[in-house]
Order: C-alpha cells, then structure tokens, then sequence
C-alpha cells in the first residue's frame, strides 16, 4: 500500500513540476515577440533621430535659398529706386524714393545676417547628423546581433516547449485517475496553481504553515492521500536531503 500510494505521488509530482515547467517555457516563447519588437523600437529612435536631423538640414537650405531669392529681388528694386532717384524733380520724391532704397537696403542686411546664423546652424546640423549616423550604425550591429541572440533563445525555448508538451502526455496517462481529479479541484482553488506540495520538516512547502506532528509522523507510512490542513493542498513527505525522523509529540 505505502509503495503503491508513494508510486502514485511521485507520479503526480513528475506531472506537476512538468506542467510548471510548460508555464515558464511558454512564458519565456510569450517574451520573445515584446524583447524583439522593444529592440526594433530602440533602433526606430535612432533611425528617427538621423531623419530628422536630415530633414532639419534640407529646411535650412530651402530657407536659405529663399533668402538669397529675396535679397535678389530687393537688389533689383533697389536698382530700379536708384534709376528713378535720377529722375525726380522735386525734393519730396527724391526723399521718398531715397528713404525707400536705405528700407530695402536695411532689410537686405537683416537678411544677410539672418543668412549667416543659417549657414552656422547649417554647419552645427551637419554635424550633429554625421554623429547620428555613426550612431546608428552601432547600434544597428548591436541590435542585429542581439536580435539574432534573441531568435535563437526563441528557437531553443519552443523545442523545449515541444518536448515538455510530448513528456507531459506520457506522464499524464501515467498518473492515477482519482488522484488527478483530487489534484485537479485542488489546484483550482490555488493562486499560483500548485496543488501538489512536500512537506520538510513538518513544514508544507506550499504555504509554509507547521503540520501537526501526528499528521507529519503518519506521513511517514505513505498509507494514505493527505491535505495541508491550512492551504488544503495535496502533501506528501519529501524526503529530499532529509533524513527519516519522526516528530514527537
């Protein structure tokens, strides 16, 4: 009876740390899509930083080109003004067409001043996106490599996966009926899913609360199925870096 109940349990344990076991496995295959797509996000940030700083350069360059465009129009109006300034004939015209060449001429400097701090801004641009550039392309090599590290964790963690599932059939068909039924109420009502727990020095290791020490003794004849009397789980003695010895009472 005693080796036969014994038999059962660890059965039931092997059932137990395998079904664990699949939940971690297929925890860490769950993970592999979110590292993968956090790592393609990490490189996008880099990718955008260099469009950006492109896409800065080529604005400053449409606004510096604009710029020349408008102080060749102003030189143009200017030299038209100087014509018609040869032309006038009376005081006020020469005043009115010669404080509108000192206006063009002074917006035409405000221009060229603005022009310049373009041209820094410019340069300040260019070399900001040279060292974008260089940045990401390291961290292009580095996400890369750890993509590929990250694919092949993917790999080793689904053929593990395959293996649990295929191990867990044949031990399932090995475990006794009415004790997987019992197991199976039992873990329902568990938070963390386990229904099946040791118990070393009278101490259940699913809750941690001391077992009496009559139960914990006659856990030693493996004669019968026991529940934790407070987490109700299914217990057994483990026997796991222990030795034989009994509780007195």
């Amino acid at each position: 009876m005693g080796n036969s109940i014994k038999k059962r349990i660890e059965i039931l344990a092997r059932y137990q740390r395998l079904e664990l076991d699949i939940a971690r496995t297929r925890r860490q295959v769950d993970e592999v899509g979110p590292r993968l797509d956090a790592l393609a996000q990490g490189l996008r940030g880099y990718e955008q930083a260099v469009e950006d700083g492109a896409a800065r350069i080529t604005d400053l360059k449409k606004r510096y080109r604009e710029s020349e465009r408008e102080v060749q129009a102003n030189l143009a109006k200017i030299a038209k003004s100087q014509d018609k300034l040869r032309l006038v004939k009376t005081n006020k015209e020469y005043r009115s067409s010669l404080k509108e060449i000192e206006d063009m001429e002074a917006a035409n400097s405000d221009i060229e001043d603005s022009m310049l701090a373009m041209l820094e801004e410019v340069d300040a641009a260019e070399t900001a996106l040279v060292r974008a550039k260089a940045d990401c392309e390291r961290e292009s090599r580095e996400i890369s490599a750890e993509q590929v590290v990250v694919s092949a964790d993917a790999d080793v963690f689904r053929e593990a996966l395959a293996r649990l599932e295929e191990d867990l059939k044949v031990v399932s068909g090995q475990v006794d009926p009415g004790l997987m039924n019992k197991y199976l109420l039992v873990r329902e009502k568990q938070a963390d899913g386990i229904g099946l727990a040791g118990v070393k020095k009278a101490v259940c290791q699913g809750c941690y609360v001391n077992i009496r020490p009559q139960l914990f003794n006659d856990m030693h004849r493996w004669d019968a199925i026991y529940n934790c009397p407070n987490c109700q789980r299914i217990i057994y003695w483990d026997e796991s870096g222990e030795k034989e010895e009994k509780v007195e009472d």
